[in-house]
């Protein structure tokens, strides 16, 4: 179903909100298990040993969040006539743009108030 005004061509869904979801899943599935403490997880990423492999994976998860984004914006990226305004794409797009800045600011934050700078307050 698409909606045109002149030549802005407003559409309800594309399937490239499904798959932005879908590459957000694994950010989801670390955050849960992390969140949940699961112990054999924990145990392979090397959880509170000097080091782990759980920033690696947050960032290359958070890499994920990111290409979903830019997938669900595709369509209204795309140049001459093809451009559509699918408006769950934008939806999903603004949800993971600001979940991904919230967690770099907090990711940022904390390596460099807790790691580089050794402030009292990091537990």
């Amino acid at each position: 179903m698409a909606l045109s005004m002149g030549k802005i061509k407003v559409t309800i869904v594309d399937w490239r909100a499904a798959a932005a979801i879908g590459l957000a899943l694994p950010y989801l599935a670390l955050q849960e298990t992390i969140a949940r403490r699961v112990a054999p997880v924990l145990e392979v990423l090397g959880s509170g040993q000097r080091w782990s492999f759980e920033l690696p994976l947050l960032i290359a998860t958070l890499g994920l969040v990111l290409a979903g984004a830019a997938n669900a914006l595709q369509p209204a990226l795309r140049a001459g006539d093809a451009r559509r305004y699918p408006i769950v794409n934008l939806l999903v797009a603004a949800v993971l743009l600001a979940g991904f800045a919230y967690e770099v600011i907090g990711l940022v934050q904390g390596t460099v108030g807790c790691t580089l700078l050794r402030f009292t307050i990091c537990a």
